[in-house]
């Protein structure tokens, strides 16, 4: 038997089966476009960009705030408490008591940074359980453009601060 058929039988092979196992996956699926970040890891559009201090007009802000809560109600469910607790790096037994995600379309989002006619916004979704010195909020960031409205990319994570 020729090598290269048997090379291109198990090539097919390895290719096809994951597609069988993720088709039956496909339901719980995040979509596109959101990232999760463990606690306090480098989020380059939110700790490299230049601070955002433009004013933004009413208009847009009512625009984005339509197209967030669209996207906020596709994206809650998929943030359960235990994603939360698995995004927590530094109070795991504290995140054992996290019972409830709240609604991220009341989230209030507010500019923080900007770069190439993108506009990162940053909302504080919930205060989570934290030690007594240690402040920690479950928070998202919303890549969009400013000229269009449109929401490129959400990312969800757990950032704390040190009080002393």
């Amino acid at each position: 038997m020729d090598i290269r058929k048997i090379f291109y039988f198990f090539l097919l092979v390895f290719l096809i089966s994951p597609l069988k196992a993720e088709n039956k996956k496909n339901q719980n699926k995040v979509p596109i476009g959101v990232c999760f970040v463990n606690e306090m890891e480098l989020i380059p559009e939110v700790d490299s960009w230049k601070s955002y201090r433009e004013a933004i007009d009413e208009e847009w802000k009512s625009g984005i705030k339509k197209v967030w809560k669209k996207r906020a109600f596709e994206l809650q469910k998929y943030l359960s408490p235990q994603l939360v607790a698995d995004l927590s790096g530094y109070s795991k037994e504290l995140m054992k008591k996290y019972e409830e995600v709240p609604s991220l379309a009341n989230v209030e989002l507010t500019p923080i940074t900007s770069f190439r006619g993108f506009l990162v916004l940053k909302g504080t979704v919930d205060t989570l359980p934290s030690h007594p010195l240690v402040q920690r909020w479950l928070e998202v960031y919303v890549i969009c453009d400013k000229e269009g409205r449109r929401i490129h990319r959400v990312t969800i994570t757990i950032r704390g601060e040190r009080h002393e």
